[in-house]
């Protein structure tokens, strides 16, 4: 069953415990004792005796008043301590919902395998090259315009080179370069993939911004997963565009413990047919999740990925504090911040609601990769891992999409 915290009971005000007001109480005890010895008066029986003790001192003139007067006490307090008893019984259970919701948010899935490739030099394309994110700030000359230098990145495939041309030219490309791309993402899981379970079902999300159709890259895609994995099962999901980070919100809701999921997202430019626009880049990026009983069976990275939070930017602190719950760890212990679709003034307003420690490391893919636009949330993921996976420190990424932010963990597996 998804997580779904519209489930949990509303909270609701605890009333203060009810006090007593000494010149409320007495001067409603004059009046109840007054009125009770009128009325006796006034409607005792003609010829009764008016002297006894039962007339005078007990349950007519005194102890009925008083009586009435302890009940209407007696009733209100009783009144307010069961308001207040309803009230911390409704938010008891309202906390425990919660506290079941954040519980089972709180459940990852296993990172098997991730590889991503902007760059045919593996030193450039390497963390460490990602780390120093020093070529991106180097013009080149347009692969489309003699004379023109542009600060942009794109996939020069090795011992291959294309002429600047037209559409069709531009298709041509892309059909190499994806193709390359396909293969190098695939090769560097196949480890992961051969080492799944028999039973094991994959479903293959693939998602690409190309001139290609996506029937095409679906076949290419299916062909090298026969070829390197041949006993998996295999499903796929293709599309144009990259899903949202928020995806792994459902991924995490498929309760199929033999499912594992290989997100593919692959962003290719028209390098050679336009002038590209600064700071934007080429980039395919590939994860491998599945559930944790899936490690002790695959070599995996020993990375858990958690589930992500998301809410609009104005609401970016407690955002952040969820995905770091669902993470468990803290915003204290984070040292490395990965982010993707944040620029201008909300990069400085969530970097002030985060209110991380001076020491923490902002790596900005736009910065130290460039524009990957669909792909660009998977990378910082799949770099996240990476970094996890070598220096064991919990890493949070943000994704910003439109006028929503959303915030996931990736920490080492204890």
């Amino acid at each position: 069953m998804p997580v779904d915290f519209n489930r949990v009971p509303p909270r609701v005000d605890v009333p203060p415990p009810p006090r007593v007001s000494m010149i409320v109480w007495t001067v409603l005890l004059v009046l109840v004792m007054t009125a009770g010895s009128g009325l006796t008066i006034m409607l005792w029986p003609t010829g009764s005796p008016t002297n006894t003790l039962w007339f005078w001192f007990w349950f007519c003139v005194a102890g009925y008043p008083f009586l009435a007067w302890a009940f209407l006490l007696f009733a209100w307090l009783g009144y307010g301590h069961v308001r207040r008893n309803q009230g911390i019984a409704t938010n008891r259970v309202s906390d425990e919902a919660e506290q079941a919701c954040h519980a089972l948010a709180s459940r990852p899935l296993a990172i098997l395998g991730h590889a991503w490739c902007f760059a045919a030099d593996d030193s450039e394309n390497s963390l460490e090259g990602v780390l120093r994110g020093a070529e991106l700030a180097k013009l080149r000359p347009s692969a489309a315009t003699a004379d023109t230098d542009v600060n942009a990145r794109w996939l020069d495939i090795p011992d291959m080179h294309f002429q600047p041309g037209n559409e069709l030219t531009e298709h041509a490309r892309h059909h190499a370069v994806c193709t390359w791309l396909l293969e190098r993402l695939i090769d560097r899981l196949v480890p992961q993939l051969r080492t799944l379970p028999p039973r094991t079902k994959l479903q293959i999300e693939l998602h690409h911004q190309s001139r290609l159709k996506s029937e095409a890259v679906e076949t290419r895609m299916r062909e090298l997963i026969a070829e390197r994995a041949p006993a998996l099962k295999v499903g796929m999901v293709s599309g144009e565009h990259s899903p949202s980070l928020f995806r792994t919100d459902a991924l995490l809701d498929n309760r199929d413990v033999n499912m594992a999921h290989l997100l593919v997202a692959i962003e290719l430019r028209d390098a050679i047919s336009a002038v590209l626009s600064d700071g934007v880049a080429e980039a395919g990026v590939a994860v491998l999740v599945g559930r944790p009983r899936l490690v002790s069976s695959a070599s995996s990275s020993g990375v858990l990925l958690h589930r992500p939070a998301k809410a609009t930017l104005d609401a970016a602190a407690r955002t952040l504090e969820l995905a770091a719950r669902w993470g468990q760890s803290s915003r204290d212990r984070l040292r490395t911040v990965w982010a993707h679709g944040l620029t201008g003034d909300s990069v400085s307003a969530v970097r002030q609601a985060a209110s991380l420690a001076d020491e923490t490391q902002w790596n900005a893919l736009e910065t130290s990769v460039g524009d990957c636009s669909g792909a660009g949330a998977w990378l910082a993921v799949a770099l996240a891992a990476e970094s996890v996976r070598i220096t064991g420190d919990p890493q949070m990424v943000l994704c910003g999409e439109g006028k929503e932010l959303i915030a996931l963990m990736c920490r080492k597996q204890t």
